[in-house]
């Protein structure tokens, strides 16, 4: 083989390749626009997993090259995946990406990003209007470890509460929103913020049972989370003043609506899976 088809080989297997993204350089204060862009897009997105497209579609009418790097990262800032625990698993509802682990992942693993685009999320919580969007740039931080956690994670569960309660229908997102915002609460010892959240799940799983019996899997997740015993701070477990409230666990409207949803979810693994809770609840209220 000549020097020069050596050449040409080499030139065709790397036109084969895909092209490397260029990568993002974080401006501060450039994010106004961007932040303006993503406002819009949770505002317009009829579902969470549409806000990506729908970035690129803003970006698009604005002008904004398709391969520009600033709204590539804030599409893949949404494209991270809000995931429920799945029945027989501790309840919960973690932030992560779509697919894949490690350098697999889409979009990349959080605490892998570069610390570009970790300022750029930085600029962008700070500057994001929409509550849906205020909770994922929030919550992407707290899960970098950007900053103060028990801020991060307490503006993300005010936003997600707010996000919950503007949905129009108790949806998939009402109840991601609230079941990520209830581990974050407690993950943070937020005991405030946590019964703050069980009241928006009592909410919104009595809204859902009164839909019908076609969304179990927007419920079952929610009374899941409601059959775990609150956290109470160690400072309040120490002393045992006369309570003038009853806890939250002893509230009868969960006893209501795991009554209602046992007779409301009648499929036979449906059943086994209420049953479940409602030994859990009657364990933790005897501990309790």
């Amino acid at each position: 083989m000549t020097d020069e088809s050596r050449e040409a080989e080499s030139g065709s297997e790397a036109s084969d390749e895909a092209p490397v993204p260029t990568p993002y350089v974080h401006v501060s204060g450039s994010v106004q626009a961007l932040a303006q862009v993503i406002d819009q897009a949770y505002a317009s997105a009829a579902r969470r997993w549409e806000v990506g497209s729908v970035i690129h579609a803003i970006a698009k009418d604005a002008g904004c090259d398709a391969g520009d790097p600033a709204v590539r990262e804030v599409a893949y800032g949404a494209a991270y995946d809000l995931r429920l625990a799945i029945a027989g698993q501790p309840a919960g509802c973690t932030l992560g990406p779509q697919s894949g682990r490690g350098e697999f992942a889409f979009p990349p693993e959080i605490s892998d990003v570069p610390e570009d685009v970790v300022a750029l999320w930085r600029d962008l919580a700070a500057s994001v209007e929409e509550p849906a969007a205020i909770a994922r740039f929030q919550d992407l931080l707290f899960e970098r470890r950007d900053g103060n956690g028990r801020e991060r994670a307490s503006a993300a569960i005010d936003a997600y509460i707010d996000l919950a309660s503007s949905r129009t229908e108790v949806d998939l997102d009402t109840t991601q929103a609230l079941t990520r915002a209830w581990q974050l609460a407690r993950s943070v010892g937020e005991s405030f913020r946590e019964t703050r959240v069980r009241e928006a799940m009592i909410d919104a799983a009595t809204a859902g049972l009164a839909a019908g019996s076609t969304r179990p899997g927007c419920v079952l997740p929610l009374l899941n989370a409601l059959t775990v015993e609150p956290k109470i701070p160690k400072s309040k477990k120490k002393s045992a003043p006369a309570p003038t409230i009853s806890p939250p666990l002893d509230d009868p409207r969960i006893d209501e609506l795991l009554e209602q949803t046992w007779t409301s979810y009648s499929i036979g693994y449906l059943a086994s899976e209420i049953a479940g809770y409602m030994r859990s609840r009657a364990l933790s209220v005897s501990l309790g």
